[in-house]
């Protein structure tokens, strides 16, 4: 059965360290001068962001491609779209927690209907999930992307991450 979306769903990456500090402010972020380089090392390294977008073919495909970003968002949207994910979730990236009969739960996004149902998860993964099984298909209203404070990262850090996004060459 189809349930109403839940508000909240599971951490993409459970039992992440969380960060005890606030997240910075957008009034904090905007005036601190990025380096786009070191936001590369960032997104491709510590940040993790490569094991879901992909970055001019670098990377994993799993969310939105982020090459050309910077020509979509500027610096105060991208910031606000990494400080929260869930405000505004791209067409086809909505996540779906899926219960089978036998109590295994799936998070991911549908990427086929039918029978089976195909869902790619945080990983990258495809699965096939045959219809008959499915006990439960919720939509979730937040992002599988990890929350910001999962990933440790200071205000410097951030603002290096959106200069290297504001810098992505738009796609040919």
């Amino acid at each position: 059965k189809v349930e109403a979306p839940a508000r909240t769903a599971e951490p993409a990456q459970p039992g992440a360290a969380v960060s005890d500090q606030p997240l910075p402010t957008l009034e904090e972020l905007l005036p601190i001068h990025g380096d786009a380089a070191r936001g590369k090392e960032l997104v491709m390294g510590r940040a993790q962001c490569a094991s879901c977008h992909l970055f001019a073919g670098q990377g994993k495909s799993v969310g939105p491609d982020l090459t050309g970003i910077g020509s979509k968002l500027d610096r105060t949207r991208l910031f606000e779209a990494i400080l929260n994910p869930s405000a505004a979730i791209s067409f086809g990236y909505e996540a779906w927690k899926i219960q089978t009969l036998d109590g295994q739960v799936l998070m991911g996004f549908v990427v086929g209907e039918g029978d089976p149902v195909v869902l790619i998860d945080a990983q990258a993964e495809q699965r096939m999930i045959p219809a008959e099984s499915i006990e439960v298909r919720q939509r979730q209203n937040t992002s599988l992307m990890p929350e910001i404070s999962q990933a440790n990262l200071s205000p410097q850090d951030l603002a290096d991450i959106v200069e290297f996004l504001a810098s992505q060459p738009v796609p040919q």
